[in-house]
């Protein structure tokens, strides 16, 4: 993980605020409270925008040990899922902009407002960016008991029966649901999650037969 960089003249232009955007990367409202000599004085909170279990609360959890030994300030974690991170990013969002609430956001910080059509909050400029934490791959991963075991089977399965295999969806949409849908041409059911955790239990319960995901 990169180091975290707490200087006050600390910021990301516009273009790479929206590229960190697309891995994992911490950020809290707008402001500058780097530049607060006696920063961090109280508690911190950190708001991890999905369900407790999932890849982003684990990391999350990680990270608030981490920073708080280095602040020698205590991170508290509270998870606040719901609508594909929205409600966890509004939150913080909202939050006064003193740099005691930080947020963990991934992709959906910037694929959501491609999806929803009125956003309770813009997400580059109520936000600034922290730090970028880290980059993972997608993977694309099937239920234990669906017929198909490698990519392309499940490819061939999709097109053969158009509208039959179910794909489970955390958030309110996924720029890279959406660009595998249009580079194979399958037609699947997507079904909608609130986060990468319970989707990824209906999946291995047989409710849903394929996920994309990361492996974080």
């Amino acid at each position: 993980m990169p180091a975290l960089n707490p200087s006050p003249n600390f910021r990301l232009p516009r273009r790479h605020a929206i590229g960190a955007a697309l891995a994992a990367m911490l950020a809290f409202s707008g402001g500058s409270a780097f530049a607060q000599a006696d920063y961090p004085s109280k508690p911190i909170k950190l708001v991890i925008p999905f369900p407790a279990g999932g890849s982003s609360d684990g990391i999350g959890r990680q990270i608030a040990e981490k920073l708080g030994g280095v602040l020698k300030q205590s991170v508290v974690v509270e998870n606040k899922g719901g609508a594909g991170g929205m409600i966890g990013a509004d939150f913080v969002a909202k939050a006064p902009a003193d740099g005691y609430t930080l947020v963990l956001v991934d992709v959906f910080h910037t694929s959501t407002p491609i999806y929803t059509r009125k956003m309770p909050y813009d997400a580059v400029k109520d936000f600034t960016p922290v730090s970028l934490i880290g980059r993972s791959p997608a993977f694309l991963i099937a239920n234990p008991g669906f017929e198909p075991k490698t990519a392309a089977d499940a490819l061939a399965f999709a097109k053969a029966q158009p509208g039959k295999m179910t794909m489970a969806i955390a958030g309110t949409g996924s720029v890279v649901v959406d660009l595998f849908k249009a580079r194979s041409g399958v037609q699947f059911v997507s079904v909608p999650y609130r986060g990468s955790s319970p989707a990824m239990v209906d999946l291995m319960g047989g409710q849903v037969n394929v996920m994309i995901t990361t492996m974080a």
